[in-house]
């Protein structure tokens, strides 16, 4: 109360951090020397609806929303159903309600939009069908949900749980998380995001999350990283070294050969009677030797 104006007819009661048990009927009461007066007031608490939460993984996909009051309910478009199970609520310590709701095998072909909503607020997630892009690591543009004039911020995530960054619209800085520093280039007006440098480690799903006043849009990307150019180049460079040492072990041996080639061993019987000159037919010795000894032969006939 504001002590120092109730003299002056301010009887006002201020409460700070209201939780949901401040929630009931107030009475006021004022009295003065000329009479009195009393007053009931009935105090409302909400707890407003700040993310309806979307995820997929596999053949499932998850609506929720959390810290809600009052009790909120949640509608899926299009509608799945009587078969899908009410959505599950739970509430807190302090009596807030978390609600979620699953949708088993959605069709990858639809775009899925869940409500949660309660008597004073709404908020709406569409999730858009999932894109697949093939990128070859060098440079790759993941594209987003069209960006509008009524829109706040865009998100980027990498395998629903790691955070690459947030940038504040319409001119706000892009600013990547530690980690992603390397392969971030930039995110474009329209919210896409440009990557350079990837390996096999950013192989995965990439979430795009842009934000207006009335919800959220939410639009899955798988890359998968080719790594066929990388590979014909390793074999290629492979076949190169095989052909290389094939070339030097054959010049080795061919070298080798070359020098280890000896003539043929001379034989005793090839050499003459003093032992001196080898009798070799290829030289004309042989030819040389018949003659002397038919020269021999005649001279004795003689």
């Amino acid at each position: 109360m504001f002590g120092d104006q109730i003299s002056r007819g301010n009887a006002s009661l201020q409460l700070t951090n209201v939780q949901v048990q401040d929630e009931g009927r107030y009475q006021c009461y004022a009295s003065t020397i000329t009479g009195k007066k009393e007053i009931f007031m009935q105090l409302h608490v909400y707890a407003p609806i700040h993310r309806v939460n979307m995820e997929m993984v596999q053949d499932e996909i998850t609506c929720s929303s959390k810290d809600v009051y009052p009790e909120p309910d949640l509608t899926w478009e299009p509608d799945p159903g009587p078969s899908t199970p009410e959505p599950a609520k739970s509430r807190t310590i302090q009596q807030l309600y978390t609600i979620s709701s699953s949708l088993n095998n959605p069709d990858p072909n639809l775009d899925y939009s869940c409500t949660v909503s309660t008597a004073r607020s709404k908020k709406k997630t569409i999730f858009l069908k999932q894109d697949h892009v093939t990128s070859s690591g060098s440079e790759t543009a993941v594209t987003c949900q069209d960006l509008n004039s009524s829109s706040t911020h865009v998100t980027w995530w990498f395998n629903h749980t790691q955070h690459i960054l947030t940038r504040t619209l319409p001119e706000g800085p892009t600013q990547p998380t530690e980690k992603w520093k390397l392969f971030v280039k930039e995110v474009s007006d329209t919210g896409s995001l440009t990557l350079t440098g990837l390996t096999s480690d950013q192989e995965g799903v990439y979430t795009c999350e842009v934000s207006n006043t009335e919800g959220t849009y939410m639009k899955n990307t798988a890359l998968h990283i080719h790594h066929g150019s990388q590979t014909a180049g390793v074999i290629a460079a492979v076949i190169s070294v095989i052909v290389l040492i094939g070339i030097i072990l054959f010049v080795l041996y061919r070298k080798e050969k070359l020098c280890c080639k000896k003539s043929p061993e001379t034989s005793p019987a090839d050499r003459n009677p003093e032992g001196n000159e080898p009798l070799n037919p290829q030289n004309g010795d042989l030819s040389s030797a018949t003659q002397d000894a038919s020269s021999q032969d005649v001279s004795s006939k003689s």
